[in-house]
């Protein structure tokens, strides 16, 4: 097939979770034989050599150009010259299929152009972008959005980003205008697609419950890189935990902090701070805490080699953070949130344990159980689940884009 698949950027920027996706996955297309290109969009192309070192030689790239601003969740609902490249792409590479991994940077109206152009379209569902253009659904006020107008949404949104200021009221009334807009360019949009993909249940289901039903939906989970590591050995006398990821609020680095405070937090290493002045800032709003904190890292060893439990307290609703698969990836089991996609992923008991989000009391007391039972969390690690790699995962995708793939091509 010819597979084109759409991203809201690409190498040589800093790549998270829905760009890491997208490049295993086209990584697995372009081993299977298939044809593969990708819409984006960048102010730059890729350094030498950056295509190889992720397995994507070979891949056609259509590149747009962007202007970074605060209001680009608004401007993409509609991007003249990004519709126009991307028509352009479409009639250069002639794809099967064209894969939506998202639209923030490009324009809310692809997946218009793409069926007016008589071409099959699927999505992949990483976040909450299509019914939050902050994309997590986490409010300025509250850990998950109450729902509400779009006057909240245009508060939320100048929130979010102008450090929780209120939006001044004019502002407030021209951006509930834009978000009732973006509201029905998105009804158009979700009506073009063929098939919708997401990691977990959980995200579809929270859309259809506030109005927005992305059907019809599969559900694939995200693969995990590399080969199985061994579940854990023999543990030592303490049990050392950690966290590796974002530092910021909706990840629930506060709870956290309160969690582990006092001596249990000598057991516990965060690794992900951006620089000194973060981890600094850290410090100074928890003081006394006795944990390791560690610069960001884009690799995980280091991390992995010094932790026996991965904690994940996220407070708002995840989808499947690639933190659980790379822990289990290397035999570490994890103590989790349970809230959005995260208990699709294991079983209590066996691969983790849950405790509920927001609630640095429940954390604590889970994480001192652990603490004072080694032997319990050796029983866990035997427990992890088995998890797919990219290569079988892609191949699922494939399986559902394939029927798509005849009523174009009789068409055209």
């Amino acid at each position: 097939m010819r597979l084109l698949l759409t991203l809201h950027n690409f190498l040589p920027e800093p790549l998270f979770g829905a760009e890491r996706a997208c490049i295993a996955q086209m990584r697995e297309l372009l081993r299977a034989g298939h044809t593969v290109g990708l819409f984006y969009a960048g102010n730059a192309p890729p350094a030498p050599g950056e295509l190889a070192r992720h397995g994507l030689e070979g891949i056609a790239l259509y590149r747009v150009a962007y202007r970074p601003t605060k209001a680009q969740v608004l401007l993409s609902i509609r991007k003249p010259h990004v519709e126009r490249a991307f028509s352009q792409a479409l009639e250069a590479f002639r794809p099967d299929v064209v894969v939506f991994h998202h639209l923030v940077r490009l324009s809310l109206q692809l997946p218009v152009l793409a069926r007016r152009a008589g071409v099959p379209t699927a999505c992949v569902l990483h976040d909450f972008y299509w019914i939050c253009p902050s994309y997590s659904l986490f409010a300025w006020d509250a850990p998950v959005c109450p729902g509400g107008a779009p006057l909240r949404c245009a508060r939320c949104l100048y929130a979010s980003r102008y450090g929780g200021r209120p939006c001044p009221r004019g502002l407030a009334g021209a951006t509930a205008a834009a978000m009732r807009a973006r509201d029905r360019v998105v009804r158009g949009a979700v009506a073009a697609i063929d098939l919708f993909v997401s990691p977990s249940a959980a995200v579809p289901r929270e859309m259809a419950a506030r109005g927005l039903d992305p059907s019809p939906v599969v559900v694939i989970p995200h693969g995990r890189e590399g080969g199985l590591r061994a579940p854990l050995a023999a543990l030592g006398p303490t049990v050392r935990f950690g966290y590796i990821g974002g530092v910021n609020e909706k990840k629930g680095i506060d709870v956290l902090a309160r969690a582990f405070a006092g001596r249990l937090g000598g057991q516990l290493s965060i690794q992900g701070f951006a620089d000194e002045a973060a981890r600094s800032t850290f410090r100074a709003a928890h003081p006394g805490f006795e944990g390791r904190l560690a610069l960001f890292n884009p690799s995980p060893e280091s991390f992995y080699g010094g932790t026996e439990v991965v904690v994940i307290p996220s407070v708002w609703l995840e989808n499947q953070p690639m933190v659980i698969i790379e822990a289990f990836a290397h035999g570490r089991p994890v103590l989790a949130s349970r809230i959005g996609g995260l208990p699709e992923m294991f079983r209590e008991g066996a691969g983790g344990r849950f405790f509920e989000p927001g609630d640095p009391d429940s954390l604590r007391r889970v994480a001192t159980e652990l603490a004072a039972d080694p032997p319990a969390v050796r029983q866990l690690a035997v427990g992890i689940p088995a998890w797919p790699d990219w290569g079988a995962v892609t191949a699922r995708l494939v399986e559902q884009l394939q029927p798509l793939v005849p009523a174009h091509r009789g068409g055209a």
